[in-house]
């Protein structure tokens, strides 16, 4: 289960916001301009923006690991129908340009410049 562990609006009229998002084990924080509020359970996507370097690892274990610039992540998963897949965290890749030598089921690890609710 997903849960809103914390909002931070960036306007009066709270059209945009931070929003963090954790699954117990896994935190990430996202660009957010939708309502919610916090311990709310989160079913919605979590979409990647400028997902890069995609590659395929021999790593088992997943990670979240936060880069420089605000909402840019190292991330470690399981590659499955167009999204890396981190404890009960899915983050969409659907606009990303994914090795067409990896499959589903593989382990991956990519960065993205931002993670977005909408």
């Amino acid at each position: 289960m997903i849960k809103v562990i914390g909002i931070n609006w960036a306007d009066d009229g709270q059209q945009e916001a931070d929003i963090t998002l954790s699954d117990g084990r896994f935190s990430i924080t996202c660009f957010f301009s939708t309502s919610m509020s916090e311990q709310a359970i989160f079913t919605d996507k979590i979409y990647s923006l400028d997902a890069r370097n995609i590659v395929r690892t021999e790593e088992k274990e997943a990670l979240v690991q936060k880069l420089e610039g605000f909402y840019a992540y190292f991330l470690r998963g399981k590659l499955k129908e167009k999204a890396v897949i981190i404890g009960e965290l899915k983050i969409e890749l659907s606009t990303a340009d994914i090795p067409k030598d990896i499959q589903d089921g593989e382990m991956v690890e990519l960065t993205v410049s931002r993670l977005d609710i909408y």
